[in-house]
């Protein structure tokens, strides 16, 4: 039976030099496996990876140290194994809160060969040059990338910055200063990418040719941008990106935003299943959006239109939709519903136990005896929300 490793945390601030010579031991006895080691609170503008380069980490945790650049070796060693028991064994890394400006400032990170997930969120990077990744030992390695919180431009990700990572599968780039998708580097990503997050940013728009052909994509997050509103053809503008979304995407947030009028844009996104538009100043759902007799979106579980300015529902706006577990509707101001508004909608599979949500909570309903009518018309098992 093997032995499963532990984990150290250095979090009081101490010397970097007293860390060490804590950690000493360690280097000593490679059998050990540490399962992972953070180092935080500690002032390390610099940091040599033959520092720390006999120690059996799997997952290595740099954050708040004022960590500027990673280098290769210290001032005073004169050589470095390439096969060092830290880059062989590293599977996690992250610099988090610190000061790097330019990934180029740390080149011991190209020598892991086992990285699978890589943060430098919270650091100061202002670009990502052409081919930044391509000489990373474990380019084919890593899957996830957080590069948020940092100080990136859609012009300052330079068209082949991901150049190599032909197995990433995920991509943060939430909380910087992007007014649009840097959609060519994106797009070198095509093979793999399976969810990518740009929430917190500037983007005010999304137009045709903005969002690239992501074929494997499950998960897009735009949330908390200044997008007013969306293209009819967002979607569909490039025929391979109807295609790719029609078959993966399943999760699609642009919630809290400042979209106030939508079309039929997410008809192409077939597969979809959970969609958050929770916070913006939607004032209309039409029957074209999500449901109607002929909807294309059978697939959605889940509806978040929580906290906007919904005046008005059309009927059968969201009808069609059997798999719908959970409508999100509260804190508008809707008074009543058409009697088709959900037909076809909450049907009840007969082997679920599942009761479906309907939140209503701080609506105007009126529960007069005359608009009643759509109450009646719910299938399945509805738990309706709110007080009325």
């Amino acid at each position: 039976m093997g032995i499963k490793g532990f984990g150290i945390i250095c979090s009081e601030g101490q010397p970097f030099e007293q860390i060490l010579d804590f950690l000493q031991p360690f280097m000593e006895r490679p059998n050990i496996k540490i399962e992972f080691l953070r180092i935080e609170n500690t002032p390390i503008p610099e940091l040599s990876v033959d520092t720390l380069a006999s120690l059996p980490i799997r997952h290595l945790i740099l954050r708040n140290n004022t960590l500027s650049h990673f280098k290769v070796l210290s001032s005073s060693s004169t050589e470095f194994s390439i096969t060092s028991t830290l880059i062989d064994n590293v599977e996690q890394l992250e610099i988090q809160n610190n000061e790097i400006e330019n990934i180029l400032d740390c080149p011991a990170l190209t020598l892991f060969t086992n990285l699978q997930s890589l943060s430098l969120a919270g650091n100061k990077i202002t670009e990502i040059l052409d081919n930044t990744f391509a000489y990373f030992n474990s380019r084919k390695m890593l899957q996830q990338l957080d590069l948020s919180e940092n100080l990136l431009s859609d012009t300052s990700i330079n068209s082949k910055a991901f150049l190599g990572l032909e197995f990433l599968q995920k991509l943060f780039l939430d909380k910087n200063q992007l007014n649009k998708l840097p959609t060519k580097a994106i797009a070198k990503l095509s093979d793999s990418l399976q969810e990518l997050f740009a929430s917190a940013n500037q983007i005010d728009s999304l137009e045709p040719g903005d969002i690239p052909p992501l074929p494997r994509l499950k998960s897009l997050g735009l949330d908390v941008n200044q997008i007013s509103q969306l293209n009819s053809n967002i979607f569909t503008s490039i025929p391979s990106l109807c295609i790719s979304f029609a078959n993966s995407l399943l999760r699609l947030d642009l919630s809290h935003c400042k979209i106030n009028y939508l079309n039929n844009c997410f008809s192409p996104i077939s597969r979809l299943q959970f969609i958050n538009l929770r916070g913006n100043k939607i004032k209309f759902i039409s029957n074209e959006l999500f449901g109607g007799e002929n909807s294309k979106l059978e697939f959605l579980v889940s509806i978040d239109l929580g906290q906007n300015q919904i005046e008005k529902v059309d009927n059968f706006a969201f009808a069609g939709l059997p798999q719908l577990q959970s409508v999100d509707l509260s804190y508008n101001q809707l008074e009543t519903f058409d009697p088709n508004t959900f037909r076809g909608t909450f049907l009840q599979s007969e082997n679920t136990a599942n009761v479906q949500i309907l939140d209503l909570t701080g609506n105007p309903i009126n529960c007069s005896p005359n608009r009643t009518d759509w109450i009646f018309s719910l299938r399945g098992k509805v738990r309706i929300l709110g007080r009325f």
